[in-house]
C-alpha cells in the first residue's frame, strides 16, 4: 500500500491519484491511503507502510514481536490480535484505523523506558529486531524488550498465566541485553515482575544480572487482585505460583 505523502514525493500528485481512483486502477482503503486495485493489505503491510513510508516510530511489540519470532503460544482460532508500539504521544495516522487489516489492532504507546539522549526512546539506546516476514523487511522488538512490554500490561490472572506460559520457553534471553533494560525501564511493577519469572523459572539470565544496579523501589505492589504476596518482590501473585518453579 502507499500513503498520498509517499505518492507525492514519487512525483505522483493528488490529481493525478484521483485519476487513477475514477479509472479503477487503485483503490482508498482509508484517509490518505491507497493499494492497487483488487489488492488486499493485511496488517503486516501496513506496519511496513508506517515504517517505510510514513517513517512512523511504530513497531510489533509484546506477544506480538514474541510471536513473529517463533514465541506463540497459542495458535489464533479467530481474529488475530496485534499489539503495535509507538513513543509516548505518537498517534497512528487516521487510516490505519480506517482499514480492514485481517486482524484487531491494538496499539499502546506507554513510556515504558528512559529517553535517549538522541531523543528516541529505546529505539537505538535499547534493543530491537529486524527481519523478512514474507516480503516485508519490519523492525519489531527484540525478545528481551518484548518480555517487558508485554509484562508491563499483565493485570489480572489469566494474563499472568498467558505471560508464565510463553517466558517459560524462553531460555536465550541475553543477561547484558537484560541488564540494560531492567536499568532503564521506568516502571517498578514491570522490573519486578520480570524479575520474579526470572527467579521462578530459573532463567540463565537471572544470575547473571547484577541487581544492585537495578531500580526496584520500595512498597508493595498488586498483580493480580485476591492473589498471594511474594515477599521477594513484593508484588501479589496467583496462588499456584506462591510457592516456587
Amino acid at each position: 500500500m502507499a500513503t498520498q505523502a509517499w505518492l507525492t514525493k514519487a512525483g505522483i500528485s493528488s490529481q493525478l491519484v484521483h485519476t487513477y481512483l475514477k479509472g479503477g486502477w487503485i483503490e482508498r482503503i482509508g484517509r490518505g491511503a491507497y493499494v492497487r486495485a483488487g489488492e488486499t493489505v493485511k496488517w503486516k503491510g501496513m506496519v511496513y507502510s508506517l515504517q517505510k513510508h510514513a517513517h512512523q516510530p511504530v513497531w510489533p511489540g509484546g506477544q506480538t514481536a514474541l510471536a513473529m519470532q517463533g514465541y506463540a503460544q497459542y495458535l489464533y482460532m479467530g481474529r488475530e490480535m496485534v499489539y503495535l508500539f509507538g513513543m509516548p504521544g505518537n498517534r497512528l495516522p487516521t487510516w490505519v484505523g480506517e482499514g480492514d487489516w485481517g486482524a484487531t489492532i491494538e496499539y499502546r504507546a506507554p513510556a515504558l523506558f528512559d529517553i535517549d539522549s538522541d531523543g528516541v526512546q529505546g529505539m537505538g539506546h535499547l534493543d530491537v529486531s529486524a527481519g523478512t516476514f514474507g516480503s516485508l523487511f519490519l523492525t519489531l522488538s527484540s525478545m528481551e524488550r518484548a518480555v517487558f512490554e508485554m509484562l508491563h500490561y499483565v493485570k489480572d490472572e489469566a494474563q499472568f498465566g498467558h505471560a508464565a506460559e510463553i517466558l517459560q520457553g524462553l531460555v536465550n534471553l541475553r543477561p547484558g541485553v537484560m541488564q540494560l533494560h531492567l536499568e532503564q525501564c521506568r516502571s517498578i511493577k514491570t522490573k519486578r515482575l520480570v524479575m520474579f519469572f526470572g527467579e521462578h523459572f530459573r532463567q540463565p539470565w537471572y544470575a547473571k544480572v547484577d541487581q544492585s544496579r537495578i531500580d526496584l523501589g520500595s512498597g508493595k505492589r498488586q498483580i493480580v487482585k485476591g492473589g498471594a504476596l511474594n515477599r521477594r518482590f513484593e508484588i501479589t501473585v496467583p496462588r499456584n505460583f506462591a510457592g516456587g518453579a
